[in-house]
């Protein structure tokens, strides 16, 4: 059976395949193969070129993230919030009152 791990290792995480199988004596063990690292900026998975070549020729295509919503922090700076829900509750609780 085969999961993906993720392992924090300093500020980095990195990504890790863990195949589980059971050796001769019956005993539970896992072997670990690195095949990527989480992107900090984005926090969209990078995988090694390798793994990516080997999913494709099993047969098992993974999906990349090509896009991702960045805000300038100008942009947060001068964005607004509006609090219309308190008002729509408060106008609901009068017209019932």
């Amino acid at each position: 059976m085969s999961s993906i791990i993720r392992q924090k290792v300093g500020d980095k995480i990195y990504l890790y395949e863990s195949v589980s199988f059971r050796n001769a004596d019956g005993k539970p063990r896992n072997k670990r193969i690195p095949i990527g690292k989480i992107d900090p900026v984005t926090g969209n998975p990078i995988y090694k070129p390798e793994y990516l070549a080997d999913m494709a020729k099993k047969g098992t295509p993974i999906e990349i993230p090509t896009t991702t919503m960045m805000f300038s922090i100008d942009d947060i700076q001068h964005s607004s919030i509006k609090d219309y829900g308190a008002f729509y509750l408060f106008q609901s609780i009068a017209k019932s009152t």
